[in-house]
């Protein structure tokens, strides 16, 4: 019970990036948008977002399974040196799903999280 309890806030997240309409209507350009999701852990690593022998974790399997079929393209990445003015500015949206400290006070990605999308989640119970 308190599995499904921790993965309840990602499971809400995926569902309602499944309920919306295509996304790629949003953009004027015609490109997809285009989404950065960081599942890095501090520590403690959740089995949904834990990668295997090489191989996605059903976290991203599932975020690149709907983004194929919303018109949204997923990065999936657990390198936090992403999170940077550079890199940031090549996505539309970051997602987090993450353990520990991870954070950088003061860090080059302050001005993308004024202005562009970045939904949280967490797995805390």
């Amino acid at each position: 019970m308190i599995y499904l309890r921790r993965l309840a806030p990602l499971a809400l997240a995926l569902l309602l990036l499944a309920a919306t309409p295509t996304l790629a209507s949003a953009d004027e350009a015609g490109d997809p948008i285009r989404v950065l999701f960081l599942s890095k852990s501090s520590g403690f690593q959740h089995s949904s977002i834990k990668r295997t022998d090489g191989h996605p974790s059903h976290v991203d399997t599932v975020l690149a399974q709907i983004g194929a079929e919303r018109g949204f393209a997923v990065t999936s990445t657990k390198d936090a040196g992403l999170i940077n003015a550079t890199q940031l500015a090549n996505f539309d949206v970051v997602m987090f799903y993450t353990t520990g400290d991870l954070t950088q006070r003061g860090g080059t990605g302050e001005g993308f999280f004024r202005g562009d999308g970045n939904p949280p989640m967490s797995a805390d119970g």
